[in-house]
């Protein structure tokens, strides 16, 4: 007799998470506000119906960007602004008054408003008086500087998409606007909270302002949306700083790959020895710990790699050759790994390598992780 599967092994994909939230063993996640789906007619990905509403909730900034009322802001979602609820009150059900629809919406609107307060996108301000019942009180809300980044890059990829389907001018002059305030937001108000913690962030500075003159900011941004949607259980908006900060900023695109690379060497050859030394350390350890988790080490890597772990200019890697059945250690510098992975690739990502032996290419297989 064939095992019966258990409920909860029966429950798979984004379901499973859905349970697993249900149960509070999972999340929220901010990357749960860009989940999505395969539509089962037309084959597309697209955003669930919770991730719309999430994204309804933050983009409620750009219409009050000061104090409101949680009253206000389900008002606005079932008047105004959610597609899944107009659609729902059409037709018969047209008749529906609206406080009627709003109490049938609020425990889920509530729901999901509660997750962007634990995930710190909104906070309590306060308290005010309630509009029928004027001598009761209830709390107000507005959006930490979180929620406004992220209310900037909801939109950022919306207008995008907009774009993409039609030119227009003024749609074009509202993107730039808006990758202003992004760019404003990330230099003059995150980095100087983060300064002090964190000792590099010079660097980085330097290499957002030189992306910005160059013209390139749209695909960080671009770059940020990627790995909000690449499901990887985000639970702060400093996650995508860090992503560029601390580990190694590797676009999918191999263009935008060679423009971020030139700018990168140029940013870190303009910096302090030290602030040098921390970044290339940094680097280090990420890639080395990524290659170790990708791939079967040998016994030679890890003495190899223990032997360097002092020197920080240098990665260790390893690469395999089917011809002569063997591993070959490879120790390059950061910037010829950097120079590597950009330009010394094959059309899946994999790096190139001479054999020792046979002299011939091989290729590491990708093992970092591309957005």
């Amino acid at each position: 007799m064939p095992k019966q599967k258990s409920y909860i092994s029966s429950i798979k994909g984004k379901n499973y998470n859905k349970f697993l939230k249900s149960l509070k063993l999972r999340g929220p996640y901010i990357d749960d506000i860009f989940s999505s789906q395969i539509d089962s007619l037309t084959g597309k990905v697209l955003f669930t119906k919770d991730a719309l509403l999430y994204q309804d909730i933050i983009l409620y900034y750009f219409k009050n960007p000061k104090d409101f009322k949680l009253t206000e802001l389900q008002n606005w979602l079932i008047k105004e602004k959610n597609f899944e609820f107009k659609i729902e009150y059409q037709g018969f059900k047209s008749r529906t008054s609206y406080s009627a629809r709003r109490h049938a919406k609020e425990p889920r609107i509530n729901s999901l408003f509660n997750d962007l307060l634990n995930l710190k996108l909104i906070k309590q301000t306060g308290k005010a008086f309630s509009e029928k019942l004027k001598n009761f009180e209830v709390e107000t809300y507005s959006y930490t500087l979180d929620g406004k980044l992220l209310a900037l890059i909801i939109k950022n990829y919306y207008l995008i998409q907009e774009l993409k389907d039609k030119k227009n001018d003024t749609k074009q002059q509202e993107l730039s606007k808006n990758n202003e305030q992004i760019y404003d937001i990330i230099i003059n108000q995150i980095f100087p909270i983060i300064r002090n913690s964190i000792s590099y962030v010079n660097f980085y500075l330097k290499f957002f302002e030189l992306i910005y003159k160059k013209g390139y900011f749209d695909k960080i941004i671009s770059y940020f949306i990627n790995i909000l949607c690449s499901n990887r259980e985000i639970i702060y908006l400093m996650y995508l700083l860090k992503s560029i900060m601390v580990y190694d900023f590797v676009p999918y695109n191999k263009l935008d790959r060679r423009i971020f690379h030139d700018i990168w060497k140029e940013t870190i050859n303009s910096i302090s020895v030290e602030e040098k030394n921390i970044i290339l350390f940094r680097l280090k350890q990420y890639i080395e710990f990524k290659f170790m988790d990708k791939n079967i080490i040998t016994s030679n890597y890890e003495k190899k790699q223990f032997e360097l772990r002092s020197d920080y200019e240098k990665i260790v890697l390893e690469g395999y050759c089917n011809e002569c059945d063997q591993y070959t250690i490879l120790i390059w510098s950061t910037f010829d790994y950097k120079k590597n992975i950009t330009y010394n690739v094959d059309e899946y990502d994999n790096i190139k390598f001479q054999c020792n032996k046979c002299k011939q290419i091989r290729v590491i297989p990708c093992f970092m992780p591309r957005y």
